[in-house]
């Protein structure tokens, strides 16, 4: 496919997704959209993903393989973006997967509206329950203004919180990428916050679809999520550089800043499973980079909601074991309002299904009542064809009958 025929090209770092990766290629080489690459760098993976992936590039000579040495997930996507072709690029993680009109939907918003960053909605997969539930949060819709394209100043308010910094569910106009010298980190979590946060404040027309067209797997065992405890300050260093390149910009949107900061410090002890790592977080903020941040004391006003003031001033004023205390009673208050919410869904599933079995028992019962009266017509529809089965032969014998009578009359009547 020649260059400047490529309309996206889709970037896909690998590491050890071997049972899912069939489901996300074949989402891509099925793409209504057919003038696309798709970029598959595998990141030293042990396996057989690698394999998968050669297995794919011999059979659609869209898809390229390129293997390197474990170098993360950021590395992998700097890689493939530097030998991307087309008009725009999309990032797909190995897991997730697209609908079949995901690309040819976000190009056409794109040129539609000579946008920087396309921006779709998109569901998430629960791994455990194997089950497609929405995600509102990663595109929130009360945050984005209702003229498009928008950017900083049009939207100044919720600029880095109306979308998650996660790139899978973005397409992003290559020349805009390159111009800015976009680039991930080599973090081993939050190596895609500088790139998007970036994108985010430079770009000067975003866009968006308002269709779930991604599909995000959570839940998977040896995903980064699973794993923060690993590295439990990263993402919020990964924020701290977002700060440095752009706090001092005029007009910069610290509110908007402020909540999506606050949101990914509590997101990030929620989600550490380890005491160190919750200690290693904790020394982290408190050691400076709370203070670096300028995550001033506000007001519950100031903030989209109001745990966020009630959060800063346990983290700016508990020692660790009181702070530790307050994130269990919390998460544990959360955790039975998602319980609830979970019980919700299951008896709104169950009533759905209960609707349906009661339909499909309708029809059943009227396929029934059809199949009788099928078989009295067919029974009746044999009764008659007997009669007139007699009635023809009596009125064929009668006619043998009368033939002489009717041979007399007509000789009478010559006469």
């Amino acid at each position: 496919m020649a260059a400047d025929s490529v309309k996206v090209s889709v970037v896909v770092p690998v590491y050890n997704t071997a049972p899912y990766l069939p489901q996300c290629l074949d989402s891509l080489v099925g793409q209504s959209l057919d003038d696309i690459e798709i970029i598959c760098v595998d990141d030293g993976s042990t396996d057989g993903s690698l394999a998968i992936l050669q297995d794919y590039a011999q059979q659609d000579p869209r898809l390229m393989v390129v293997a390197q040495q474990n170098q993360r997930a950021g590395i992998a996507r700097n890689n493939g973006l530097a030998l991307a072709r087309g008009r725009y690029v999309l990032f797909c993680d190995s897991d997730d997967y697209l609908d079949s009109d995901a690309l040819e939907l976000m190009f056409a918003q794109c040129e539609r509206d000579n946008a920087d960053i396309c921006i779709c909605k998109e569901d998430k997969y629960r791994e455990e329950s194997r089950q497609r539930v929405p995600a509102p949060s990663h595109l929130e819709m009360d945050r984005i203004p209702k003229a498009l394209p928008f950017n900083r100043e049009s939207n100044h308010e919720h600029i880095f919180s109306f979308t998650t910094v996660m790139v899978h569910n973005k397409m992003y106009r290559r020349s805009f990428l390159v111009e800015h010298g976009l680039q991930f980190s080599s973090a081993r979590n939050g190596e895609d916050v500088v790139f998007s946060a970036s994108a985010l404040w430079l770009a000067e027309r975003i866009t968006i679809v308002e269709k779930a067209l991604v599909v995000y797997r959570v839940g998977r065992p040896g995903s980064l999520v699973a794993t923060l405890s690993e590295a439990p300050a990263e993402p919020i260093i990964e924020w701290l550089e977002v700060f440095r390149r752009f706090g001092d910009t005029p007009n910069f949107a610290k509110r908007s800043f402020d909540c999506k900061v606050v949101g990914v410090i509590r997101h990030s002890f929620r989600n550490i499973s380890e005491a160190t790592a919750f200690s290693e977080c904790f020394d982290v903020l408190r050691d400076g980079v709370f203070e670096q941040l300028a995550l001033d004391r506000q007001d519950a006003s100031y903030y989209y909601k109001p745990w966020y003031a009630s959060f800063v001033a346990h983290l700016q004023d508990d020692a660790l074991p009181e702070f530790l205390t307050y994130m269990l009673f919390e998460t544990s208050r959360e955790l039975d309002a998602q319980m609830d919410e979970r019980k919700m869904e299951r008896r709104t599933a169950l009533s759905a299904k209960a609707k349906l079995e009661a339909h499909v028992r309708s029809l059943s019962a009227k396929v029934d009542s059809l199949e009788s009266d099928c078989g009295r017509l067919e029974s009746e529809n044999c009764e008659l064809s007997r009669k007139f089965s007699k009635v023809e032969w009596l009125y064929l014998v009668g006619r043998r009958v009368l033939a002489p009578v009717r041979a007399l009359l007509k000789r009478r009547d010559a006469k």
